[in-house]
């Protein structure tokens, strides 16, 4: 129940709208799920079940995976939307974490046409369990070249599973230095641009490993600056690198393509028990709030 305090402030609230009523703000005040409690009850759960002797089978919690789950929807909300990669109704995706012992740690509803690498970085630093991750995968729409950055900066490996893996660009710092690639490497490191900004970009990652912004927040920004924006630009090139490291990595590491795929595989295994075991009006989601939808 509201205390005296906060109901003399939703009171005056109320006194100064015309359609909304003391008792509906009251109703919001005492029902409405923070996103501070949703993370704190999941991180209770995985904390619980990563005590239990049969999980250890599965893995350590050191590796995790990441990936969209689609729900139809009826209602109107922020991030509902259309995409007719999925159809012709309006739906969400939900945007699941899943660690080596088959526990979702976290998770947000986005709008279905938003990228899934937007919210890579936001799962692995918000979620407030034991896990200790250092390796995350993803599948081919999880990752951009400066999601590569901000991973390395912030000490995860991040693994995503590649498609096309012999139309993707490698880049070097020395186009001659390695003759017999010349035909693979189709670009050069811009390293001045690098230098310049590079201290800003670190007051970026700071920025975002601290909490004190969203990592989906400044992705999307970054995401619509245009071409000149020199910070983007710089956050892209430091991508390159590590992009091109690990593609090298992937196409000549079978045991490395063997754990993305299984670290994958978890996160759709958890994905088909959600669908089997939704509780919405015949898999539809008809909740106005993200927080209700997650």
């Amino acid at each position: 129940f509201p205390t005296r305090r906060s109901s003399d402030l939703l009171s005056k609230i109320s006194e100064s709208l015309n359609n909304i009523s003391y008792k509906q703000l009251a109703h919001v005040a005492d029902w409405k799920i923070l996103e501070e409690n949703v993370i704190n009850a999941q991180a209770s759960m995985v904390n619980y079940q990563l005590k239990e002797p049969l999980a250890k089978f599965w893995g350590n919690g050191t590796t995790s995976s990441s990936d969209g789950m689609r729900v139809k929807t009826t209602v109107n909300a922020l991030n509902t939307s259309y995409n007719p990669h999925f159809g012709y109704g309006k739906g969400i995706t939900i945007y699941r974490f899943v660690d080596d012992k088959y526990s979702a740690f976290y998770s947000t509803t986005t709008n279905t046409n938003n990228r899934d690498s937007l919210h890579v970085i936001d799962g692995l630093l918000k979620h407030k369990s034991e896990l200790q991750i250092k390796e995350h995968y993803t599948d081919t729409a999880g990752y951009t070249d400066q999601v590569f950055a901000l991973m390395s900066l912030m000490g995860f490996h991040f693994a995503p599973r590649l498609r096309n893996l012999t139309d993707l660009k490698l880049f070097s710092f020395d186009k001659n230095k390695f003759p017999k690639f010349n035909n693979l490497i189709s670009g050069l490191i811009n390293t001045d641009l690098i230098k310049t900004n590079y201290d800003n970009v670190l007051r970026l990652s700071h920025s975002i490993f601290e909490g004190k912004v969203s990592s989906a927040l400044i992705l999307g920004k970054l995401g619509s600056y245009s071409r000149n924006n020199t910070l983007a630009n710089a956050l892209k090139e430091m991508g390159r690198i590590e992009k091109t490291i690990f593609i090298l990595e992937y196409a000549s590491d079978p045991e490395l393509r063997r754990r993305i795929q299984i670290g994958l595989n978890k996160g759709e295994e958890l994905n088909g028990l959600a669908r089997a075991v939704f509780f919405g009006r015949r898999g539809r989601s008809e909740e106005h709030t993200s927080e209700l939808q997650s």
